[in-house]
């Protein structure tokens, strides 16, 4: 079977049908889990000194099967990478957000100050501790306007047309107005036709 990790909710629904006194084959039909990872998750919660007849547990006892499970809830250790960086927190901020520089550059200025972590703990550890990457892209509101006061034009390259005759094919622009679009034969001549 393929590995499927285990959510805190389905910790927490195993944990309120166990102590109801349903059993695991019972539990896994409802849950959707095997009935491997049931008994796994009863075990540890019985290890953490939880019976049926006792009353829903603190937190720490919960704590305890997630963190026996391995994944959800549990506390998250810090990685080597971030234990080096996180004396740098105050320059690496000053370096993204004064000096404006990119993530790139301070990963190599961090190489070249003898700090070597790869640039994915890097970008991990900015985006953590230094808000990096979390500028929303800014947006212009345009200001409400009556019917008539502002028109929006679009415009863009339709393709080479060849005239009988000519020997070079001419660029053939496509502009849109209002609803109304336009095809121009740009060059010597120009010729525009309205299509309603």
């Amino acid at each position: 079977m393929a590995y499927r990790e285990v959510r805190m909710m389905d910790i927490d629904q195993v944990m309120r049908r166990w102590m109801a006194g349903e059993g695991i084959r019972a539990i896994g039909r409802s849950t959707g889990l095997d009935r491997n990872t049931v008994r796994r998750i009863v075990r540890l919660a019985q290890e953490a000194g939880i019976r049926r007849e006792t009353p829903w547990p603190d937190e720490s006892k919960l704590q305890a099967i997630r963190h026996g499970m391995g994944r959800p809830g549990a506390a998250v250790a810090t990685s080597e990478a971030e234990q080096q960086l996180k004396p740098r927190t105050d320059q690496i901020r000053a370096w993204l957000d004064k000096d404006h520089l990119l993530l790139t550059k301070v990963h190599e200025l961090l190489g070249r100050e003898g700090l070597v972590v790869s640039y994915s703990a890097l970008y991990r550890f900015a985006r953590k501790r230094c808000d990096f990457g979390t500028a929303s892209s800014i947006t212009v509101r345009r200001a409400e306007s009556l019917a008539g006061e502002m028109g929006e034009v679009d415009f863009g390259r339709l393709g080479l047309l060849q005239e009988l005759g000519s020997r070079r094919p001419r660029v053939v622009q496509g502009f849109e107005r209002g609803g109304k679009s336009c095809s121009a034969l740009l060059g010597r001549r120009f010729c525009c036709d309205f299509v309603r």
